[in-house]
């Protein structure tokens, strides 16, 4: 799907409809909960903007009576009426199809519905037909390729790590929390067994009894952080919810979009062109063989012809494998460029970033020592922060970019094999 621009009063209309359609029954789903989240985050409203909406939906569903439960169905009927209104219907068709697609409701409004609804008929892209079956079986599956959904999953495996380590660190926490309690009572439970046991004759059998207790108040904070461990890890969940609620609207880091680039696309794409290598040095070779036959054929008399046929028949076929495989690769390569682009700009703000704050670094040593005599390091401060402020702007602005890059993988795909 192409890369659609939405007008921002557009926007605040989607946004103020998705929420009086979810209020209006007063009850708000998990299900809605995600919806909302998937489309604030496309839509990328301000925030003052996001209050004043919310603000204007709840005075809206004070007096409102209709309880009618969430339904995607009416919600996008509404936007589409809108849209409509202002836009034509090839530009409504895109952006309704694209919201859809944004709110990820496929489970509850399929899009066939959507399409049936609508009247919505989009005209398939014609692809470049290949007689290799595998060709053509990795041409569909890379025009295909959802990288949408590969983002999502890697976003949420860097949650779940972060969850997990933090929900690491406050057990360990609260590990240390049975160390005393277990401590004191096997302190306390030993010297109380000796004492009955062997009574206190004299101070030889004192100092044993004191010995042999604090041996096992060592055992028993041991056992009171094992103790309190398995309560812990008891209640994980109850310990990792709250953590997991903080991450809700997590944004990944430009370090981490590189790193899904690295693990990810790029991994992808080069295991794809080691595959088209294979294909066209397979080719080459079976050409060859077949030229070395044809070559010891001549030199005999008497040969069947409908042998030289078949070989010659298997060379041709060699010379299209390769000659597919190698448009293949160009296709693929042409995608790997333009992505890299934006990455070699977004590691080249991130570098900047380092030399800043290592510069940043030598001023705030700097101002450490004026100040002792000045007392003015206000200003270098205030310029690292101005600094530093345009440079996130820079690199927040890289990374959207990078990304929409990286989502649109497919329409690059598709614009590169469309038949002319």
């Amino acid at each position: 799907m192409s890369e659609i621009k939405i007008s921002y009063n557009i926007k605040e209309f989607i946004l103020m409809t998705l929420l009086f359609e979810i209020g209006r029954d007063k009850v708000i789903t998990d299900q809605e909960k995600i919806y909302f989240k998937n489309l604030s985050s496309f839509l990328s409203i301000k925030e003052e903007d996001f209050f004043n909406i919310k603000a204007k939906v709840k005075l809206s569903l004070q007096d409102y009576t209709d309880n009618k439960a969430f339904s995607p169905q009416d919600f996008f009927s509404q936007i589409y009426g809108r849209l409509q209104e202002e836009l034509n219907t090839s530009e409504s068709n895109l952006i309704i199809q694209t919201l859809h697609s944004k709110m990820k409701c496929e489970n509850t409004y399929p899009k066939s519905s959507l399409l049936k609804d609508f009247k919505i008929t989009n005209s398939p892209k014609t692809l470049k037909t290949f007689q290799n079956d595998e060709l053509q079986s990795l041409l569909l599956e890379i025009s295909e390729k959802d990288w949408e959904d590969e983002l999502t999953k890697f976003q949420e495996q860097i949650i779940d790590r972060k969850v997990s380590d933090d929900t690491s660190v406050i057990i360990k926490q609260e590990e240390q929390t049975g160390l005393k309690p277990g401590a004191i009572a096997g302190f306390c439970l030993s010297l109380l067994t000796c004492i009955l046991v062997s009574g206190i004759s004299d101070l030889a059998t004192l100092v044993l009894a004191f010995i042999f207790s604090m041996v096992f108040s060592i055992a028993g904070a041991g056992i009171g952080v094992i103790v309190k461990r398995y309560i812990l890890n008891k209640d994980y969940l109850s310990i990792s919810t709250p953590i997991r609620n903080q991450y809700e609207s997590y944004a990944m880091t430009a370090s981490e979009l590189l790193s899904f680039w690295d693990s990810r696309v790029e991994l992808y794409l080069h295991y794809k062109k080691e595959f088209l290598a294979d294909k066209i040095k397979q080719a080459a070779q079976t050409t060859g063989e077949c030229r070395k036959v044809l070559y010891d054929l001549y030199e005999l008399e008497g040969f069947d012809p409908l042998v030289e046929t078949k070989l010659k028949e298997q060379i041709t076929q060699m010379s299209v494998v390769s000659e597919e495989a190698s448009q293949m690769n160009q296709i693929i390569q042409k995608v790997e460029d333009q992505m890299m682009k934006k990455v070699y700009e977004l590691k080249a703000m991130i570098q900047k970033e380092k030399l800043l704050e290592k510069k940043q670094y030598e001023r705030e040593a700097l101002a450490s020592r004026v100040n002792q005599v000045l007392g003015k390091s206000e200003k270098i401060n205030a310029a690292w922060n101005e600094e530093k402020t345009e440079l996130k702007s820079q690199i927040s602005g890289m990374m959207t970019v990078f990304q929409k890059q990286i989502l649109h993988t497919k329409d690059l795909v598709l614009a590169e094999i469309e038949l002319k």
